[in-house]
């Protein structure tokens, strides 16, 4: 297991919308590398102008972070990132060898929204990097093979889920915005994944998955899934049960009590008048 030192990820600090910017932290480098080389063409000629302008506009476009509208239902849990869902199987928890858990992993192409958001509220209790390699992220042994970063969140219930960063052939950078001991809500942003990627979610059993095999993504917004909603118990006052307790002890006593009932007698048929002699 490689840690964290060996593999610095520049993290930053989470906040949801404060000091909102329209491109992604992690960004910013990037471009301003593009607009050099934009400058620098249209120097040497025009036409390269024109294509390095175009290369910046892309650029700028995938890293856009457009705000999202989360989903007040506590018992919903969103999904990390936008994409399309390519996988929902049973699977085991990370960190755990035998926890069954349901996976759900998304798919992001280049023309994704590449920010991510964390499914719920909770604390991050768990992290891991594992370093890979970079296969094509919608291959199902791109999970287990590809360069990866683990989180697991514990929610105020104690209920655990976790999600894993995985980088892909063209997306060789993962930076997260959280590490263990942070504190998150539901909807904010927890990292960013660089020229396309998958994320994978892992959920207990007694989940309700919503979604299908397939079906596009909303990072903050789609609903993947629901908990089972806790069925509340049935309660009874002491003072009522014991009240209900002596009411039936009372009558028991004035069953005994009371005499039992004779059976009456069967009415005797009177006597058929005997016919007068004639």
């Amino acid at each position: 297991m490689a840690s964290l030192n060996e593999k610095p990820n520049e993290f930053e600090p989470v906040a949801m919308d404060e000091h909102y910017s329209p491109i992604a932290r992690g960004g910013l480098k990037i471009i301003a590398i593009f607009i050099a080389a934009a400058v620098i063409c249209a120097w040497i000629h025009p036409l390269l102008g024109i294509f390095g302008g175009m290369l910046l506009g892309w650029v700028m476009w995938f890293f856009r972070d457009p705000k999202r509208v989360v989903p007040e239902e506590k018992n919903a849990i969103t999904a990390c990132s936008d994409g399309r869902v390519i996988a929902i199987e049973d699977d085991v928890m990370p960190f755990t060898e035998d926890t069954p858990a349901k996976r759900i992993s998304v798919f992001l192409n280049i023309f994704d929204v590449h920010v991510l958001r964390s499914p719920v509220s909770g604390i991050i209790v768990n992290e891991k990097y594992t370093p890979g390699n970079f296969l094509n992220a919608a291959l199902d042994k791109a999970h287990k093979e590809n360069e990866r970063h683990t989180f697991v969140c514990e929610m105020d219930n104690g209920q655990e889920i976790a999600f894993t960063f995985i980088a892909g052939m063209v997306a060789r950078r993962i930076k997260p915005y959280i590490r263990q001991g942070d504190a998150i809500a539901k909807g904010e942003r927890t990292g960013l994944i660089r020229f396309g990627s998958r994320v994978d979610l892992y959920l207990p059993e007694n989940v309700d998955v919503k979604v299908a095999l397939g079906q596009s993504t909303i990072s903050g917004e789609t609903v993947l899934a629901h908990f089972a909603e806790e069925k509340p118990k049935k309660t009874t006052s002491k003072k009522v049960a014991s009240s209900k307790e002596v009411d039936a002890e009372v009558v028991k006593e004035e069953k005994k009590k009371a005499p039992a009932k004779k059976k009456a007698a069967p009415k005797k048929k009177a006597p058929a008048a005997k016919k007068s002699a004639e």
